[in-house]
């Protein structure tokens, strides 16, 4: 019982009231449904088809043509705004919760430290969500049906108990092949997954890696791997298909069969009335669907559960992961840096660097260099306060309590790709300032890093919109992240592998615009490139 309390809590309250609205619609839809049994036999009447004095009807309900076929319409009607709303709850219920569910995301990824597997987030982000959605719609219409088929289960024994008794038996026997159809579905989705993530596996290795594969030949190969994977789903989805087909229709036909066994012989062997044998005929056909949908939701949630689950997992393990501590920014006038016998890493017991001692003040431009593994990132992440310390202190102006988050309106960061922003130039440019910068410092500093030209020839040219990588490349986007860092008149710049990717002219471009504005901040960079050698008076190597 804890582990489904476990999944209901998940939901959230807001989706809880979608699951509750479902429960609610399952009942009125009952009441709807089982009302037919009266208005059907007053229409009837009202025709000179069935004898009053047989009917089971109560004694105040009207019997003449026109006040039937009203009634009659008001139930067709009454159905089909049921019908709607049972429908429309579906589809929202599932785009709430993977509205929910992404947001969370959203923010644990950009709120928690030390979230370091980027494509499992994305992949959560895109496709677990979306088949665990699945799960919550399925989970609404197995509640929905399984309320009609007790309710159903309940007033034909009302009606009919010996009846309904001996037909419930007769749909029991269906267990055990249903069971059997059941794993079959279960295994056929299994396998529908595995194909799924084999075929868009390959895909995106491919494409990751189109360069490789056409320099060795293997395109044809990859192309041959994916279309196998896509047949094998194709092929996997016929066979799920089929054996879903099979779990819906056969108990209504079974149901239909039995039906009539049962009915021949309440009438010949029991001589039920042919009005409580009418009523007994719907409500029985009614139940045997409420059953056969409510057989059908479970196998689809069986299917869908693993990620339903998959999900869970990973947003307690996500959950678990500290929150960035947030405090008010401070403008800072001046800033020193001061590290003593700093250990970093991920693990108390086995820190990647130890005994870190760094001394920086205005105008110093240390270096970090190191071999892949020795810790570089992990270092400048910790003097971020992006991973907690694992031993000594870190102090900004001789100060313990300052935290490196305080510092965020007085530090620039330029990383090894170019972020823009969906956005015009000059947006881009001011990304997070929260200086008055004019145009006119905008220009002399993109004229600083040899970009100017290339802004005043797009269309709109500082207004301009960035809407993809076509519009400028990559060595020009890397300019507009130098020019959007020094735009925030940093005192502490922190260049990430920030020329790894661009060619050494533009590099050149960067480190002599470095070279003038250095004097005004601290930088601290990680590079495996000599360019910031003539830059630098302070260096660090990692091994």
């Amino acid at each position: 019982m804890s582990f489904l309390s476990n999944k209901y809590n998940f939901l959230g309250k807001r989706l809880k009231k979608y699951v509750f609205a479902d429960f609610f619609i399952g009942i009125v839809w009952f009441g709807v449904e089982s009302s037919f049994i009266f208005i059907l036999q007053g229409f009837l009447i009202s025709l000179d088809l069935v004898d009053k004095k047989s009917a089971m009807l109560p004694s105040w309900y009207p019997l003449d043509l026109g006040t039937n076929l009203i009634i009659l319409f008001s139930f067709g009607f009454a159905r089909s705004l049921l019908v709607m709303c049972k429908n429309y709850l579906n589809y929202f219920t599932g785009q709430v919760f993977i509205y929910e569910k992404r947001k969370k995301i959203l923010e644990d990824a950009l709120l928690r430290k030390n979230i370091n597997s980027h494509e499992e987030i994305l992949s959560v982000f895109s496709e677990t969500v979306t088949y665990a959605s699945n799960y919550v719609i399925h989970f609404c219409n197995f509640l929905h049906n399984i309320v009609v088929t007790i309710l159903f289960s309940i007033i034909c024994l009302s009606v009919a108990y010996r009846e309904t008794i001996v037909g419930i038996i007769g749909l029991a026997c269906l267990y055990l092949p249903l069971k059997i159809l059941a794993k079959r579905v279960n295994s056929n989705g299994e396998q529908l997954q595995d194909s799924w993530r084999i075929s868009h596996k390959t895909l995106l290795n491919s494409l990751k890696n189109i360069l490789f594969l056409r320099l060795y030949g293997m395109i044809s190969e990859e192309v041959v791997k994916g279309s196998d994977a896509l047949k094998k789903y194709e092929n996997n989805y016929h066979q799920y298909s089929l054996n879903s087909s099979i779990v819906l229709s056969l108990p209504q036909f079974v149901g239909i069969f039995i039906l009539c066994v049962v009915a021949y012989v309440g009438k010949i062997f029991w001589q039920t009335d042919s009005s409580i044998l009418l009523s007994f005929f719907y409500l029985f056909i009614r139940f045997s669907q409420s059953a056969s949908l409510t057989s059908h939701s479970y196998s689809y949630l069986k299917l869908t559960r693993h990620s339903f689950d998959q999900l869970i997992d990973f947003m307690d393990r996500i959950k678990s992961s500290p929150r960035v501590e947030i405090r008010d920014a401070e403008r800072f006038e001046k800033i020193k840096i001061q590290a003593l016998n700093l250990a970093c890493g991920y693990d108390k017991s086995m820190p990647i660097i130890e005994n870190i001692n760094l001394d920086l003040e205005r105008s110093d431009f240390l270096l970090i260099r190191g071999a892949s593994g020795s810790g570089k990132s992990t270092l400048l992440k910790s003097m971020l306060g992006e991973i907690p310390l694992l031993g000594g202190h870190l102090l900004i102006n001789n100060d313990k309590s300052i935290v490196p988050g305080q510092m965020i309106d007085v530090i620039g960061y330029v990383g090894p790709e170019p972020y823009l922003v969906y956005d015009t130039v000059r947006n881009n440019l001011l990304y997070g300032n929260k200086l008055k910068i004019s145009d006119t410092e905008i220009w002399i500093m993109l004229k600083k890093l040899g970009i100017e030209n290339v802004v005043r020839n797009l269309p709109s040219q500082l207004d301009e919109i960035l809407l993809d990588d076509a519009q400028l490349s990559t060595g020009q986007r890397q300019r507009i992240s130098f020019a959007r860092a020094l735009l925030r008149h940093p005192l502490l710049l922190v260049l990430d592998e920030a020329t790894a990717n661009i060619d050494k002219d533009t590099e050149s471009l960067i480190i002599s615009t470095l070279e003038y504005e250095k004097k005004n901040m601290i930088c601290v960079a990680v590079s495996h490139h000599g360019g910031f050698d003539m830059l630098a008076n302070k260096f660090l190597n990692l091994t």
